[in-house]
């Protein structure tokens, strides 16, 4: 498995330095529930999961547990059945919200994303409001953002559209797709 393949760099080998010098491994998490992960490690994906030593030291909770994205440090993948994370490298973006249950805590829903695609259908009116608070989402997790405009073949006037949401998407490149073409 070539980790290169799944976004590993020259960066990512810089932060994880200190714990390959500790004997650890890199792997990136790829699918994350309830405390479970999956994780892509050089030998491939394999089932992971956080240390208890690991889940005591996280500073803020469950928004410092690993998420589908994360580059993590993990025991030797090959010595044992599921690799156990013993740390979660510094996230270069973080696609956040509140957390859905009765604290105010923050909930991470997925790490180091280089892009976010805010998918719009313009089958009927754009929604403008909608769109800019997806956008102002996607800028705050650090990602870049890209708007992509569906089912143009059902629009009136596709073009005005897209001139609608470039008028509210400064900056922001706006991409106009159909089904059929």
């Amino acid at each position: 498995m070539n980790l290169r393949d799944w976004g590993w760099d020259d960066g990512w080998a810089a932060a994880f330095a200190p714990h390959a010098a500790d004997g650890r491994h890199p792997a990136r998490v790829v699918r994350q529930d309830r405390g479970a992960c999956e994780a892509v490690t050089e030998t491939g994906v394999r089932p992971a999961e956080p240390t208890g030593r690991f889940r005591h030291a996280v500073e803020t909770g469950e928004a410092d547990m690993p998420v589908v994205g994360d580059w993590v440090a993990v025991m030797d993948a090959e010595a044992i059945d599921v690799p156990l994370i013993e740390a979660v490298l510094p996230r270069s973006s973080a696609i956040t919200r509140g957390d859905p249950g009765e604290s105010s805590d923050v909930q991470v829903l997925a790490a180091n994303v280089d892009t976010v695609f805010v998918v719009h259908p313009i089958s009927e009116e754009p929604n403008l409001r909608r769109i800019e608070r997806e956008l102002a989402l996607a800028w705050d997790s650090g990602a870049v953002p890209v708007i992509v405009l569906t089912k143009a073949d059902l629009s009136a006037d596709p073009e005005a559209d897209r001139a609608a949401v470039e008028a509210i998407a400064l900056g922001v490149d706006v991409l106009v797709t159909n089904a059929l073409a």
